[in-house]
């Protein structure tokens, strides 16, 4: 299984995918990558067969703005975070994907948040191993700029998101270990979403007054939630 972010209009896609048709966006050159993108981005999700000899199932994923793409002020701090996202399965094989939107018309489905928060926005989503339906998919920020770059469930099928937010209304739910934005460039933030992908059942900022951001997240037999990434707070 492939994730990835594509300015190609002709990219490989399987007949009956998701989504077909390139959505676009506006032009981009992502700074000290050497990518070009003049008709924009979208996201693409690819599934092979074991050998990598034939496509199972290959679609886009996006909307009329850019996806796939993390453009977010003081999101994207080192090499290549521009494209940094997810992509994951679950206990059932389903796909988990998480990544970056500025798009107002990105494909959601029994969604946490149905519209774009302003700025750029992080996105997941959950779509059949064939890639031919989506089974949930959500924006998730506020009303500046978010990003989205990992995913993982637990063996109850709940879903753990990670990335970071520059937004001081980013979704939160009573109870998280910081419930208000720390300040500075960006913090760190922690969802965890039901099986169905629609609950947002808990969630946290976690940084300081400066810049800091998670880029991993994964999840023990024990629910126990373990993250990496990176500050400059001094202690």
């Amino acid at each position: 299984f492939v994730y990835g972010t594509t300015g190609s209009p002709d990219f490989p896609i399987t007949p009956g995918a998701f989504d077909i048709g390139y959505g676009g966006g506006t032009a981009a050159s992502p700074y000290g990558t050497g990518a070009n993108f003049p008709n924009g981005t979208d996201i693409v999700v690819a599934h092979f067969n074991a050998d990598c000899t034939s496509l199972i199932g290959s679609t886009y994923v996006g909307g009329t703005g850019n996806d796939g793409i993390n453009q977010g002020v003081g999101l994207n701090r080192n090499y290549a975070d521009e494209f940094r996202g997810e992509i994951s399965l679950d206990q059932d094989g389903d796909v988990l994907v998480i990544s970056s939107t500025r798009s107002v018309d990105f494909p959601t489905l029994n969604p946490i948040q149905a519209n774009l928060g302003g700025g750029q926005d992080a996105v997941a989503f959950k779509m059949n191993s064939v890639l031919t339906n989506m089974i949930w998919g959500t924006y998730l920020g506020g009303a500046a700029d978010d990003s989205g770059f990992s995913i993982t469930n637990n063996a109850s099928g709940e879903h753990y998101l990670t990335g970071g937010t520059a937004s001081s209304d980013f979704p939160m739910v009573a109870g998280g270990i910081q419930p208000v934005f720390g300040g500075g460039i960006a913090d760190g933030y922690v969802v965890r979403l039901g099986n169905n992908g629609n609950t947002l059942l808990s969630s946290t900022f976690y940084g300081s007054d400066q810049y800091d951001q998670f880029y991993f997240i994964e999840v023990d037999n024990e629910n126990q939630v373990y993250l990496f990434g990176q500050t400059n707070a001094a202690g």
